[in-house]
């Protein structure tokens, strides 16, 4: 008995790490058990009724296949025992090939619309960093409990602007699923 609660007088209370204030600038976060994770941008306009559930399906389905286009081309080894040539070649899943054409059908039905799909749906950008990296918008630093964080800053304007560029590339999308 003395031993179990020495056991249990020994555990140290997990220290929780939280994401660092620069990863977590503009963007939402959520707590699951004991990580915070950072809610995807398209999933808060989305809540936040900034775009439709059709234009985020298509927002998300051109975000997933653009991940598994960027997926390794490294055999595993059931997929070197499935090959006819035993491993010895160039070698690409059919997921990954598939998904490469797909991601190229679709970047073209974008055309110039293409980086604000690519930056907010595949990288996770927010609106505002978008307009920033446009040039459009201004990055303040500031320091907070000792730790130089900056957030960019831009005006409504550019902003409702970014939000309709990405709107209409959603549309496209949408009509390039739906053909």
């Amino acid at each position: 008995m003395a031993n179990k609660a020495k056991r249990k007088a020994k555990r140290a209370p997990l220290n929780v790490e939280h994401p660092t204030p620069e990863r977590v600038t503009g963007h939402e976060t959520r707590r699951e058990g004991l990580a915070t994770r950072i809610v995807p941008t398209i999933d808060t306009l989305r809540n936040r009724e900034r775009i439709t559930d059709a234009e985020h399906k298509a927002l998300g389905h051109y975000a997933d296949q653009k991940c598994i286009a960027e997926g390794s081309p490294l055999k595993d080894s059931i997929g070197r025992l499935l090959s006819p040539s035993g491993g010895v070649g160039g070698y690409l899943p059919a997921a990954v090939v598939s998904a490469r054409l797909r991601v190229g059908y679709l970047e073209r039905e974008l055309g110039q619309l293409r980086t604000i799909a690519e930056a907010v749906a595949y990288e996770n950008i927010t609106l505002t960093e978008w307009v920033c990296r446009q040039g459009e918008g201004r990055i303040k630093c500031e320091v907070i409990d000792g730790v130089k964080v900056c957030k960019p800053y831009a005006d409504s304007k550019h902003c409702e602007y970014a939000l309709l560029e990405l709107r209409f590339a959603a549309r496209r999308l949408i009509s390039a699923v739906e053909a």
